[in-house]
């Protein structure tokens, strides 16, 4: 469909595909300024790469963490909901979701006012 072609039921399986990755990855698999800079993507990029999980260790915090996998400090924050409310609340044993390097921040979905 990107491409030009005719559309048929793929279109529907790849759209479940996506829907799927975004849900399971936490990241969808192409991001874009532009709907036209998501298509070229799709058509020239393989999809972004998966989340990393890091188990928090004794005497860690959020800017060690995030030098150590090269990602900002916000970047974190919001691939990690638990840290939305006080990113300085670390615990021994906590998992976070560590997002790609080049990962940016989804906005928030715009909600419509009746």
């Amino acid at each position: 469909q990107a491409g030009g072609n005719a559309v048929d039921e793929r279109a529907d399986v790849y759209a479940l595909g996506a829907i799927l990755y975004h849900v399971l990855a936490g990241v969808a698999p192409y991001e874009g300024k532009s709907g036209i800079e998501v298509l070229t993507r799709v058509l020239t990029e393989p999809p972004q790469t998966e989340f990393q999980t890091y188990t928090v260790k004794g005497g860690d915090t959020l800017i060690d963490i995030a030098r150590q996998f090269s990602v900002s400090q916000e970047a974190l924050i919001c691939a990690n909901r638990q840290l939305r409310r006080n990113p300085n609340l670390l615990s021994v044993g906590q998992e976070l979701q560590i997002p790609p390097e080049d990962w940016t921040c989804p906005a928030p979905a715009k909600t419509k006012k009746p």
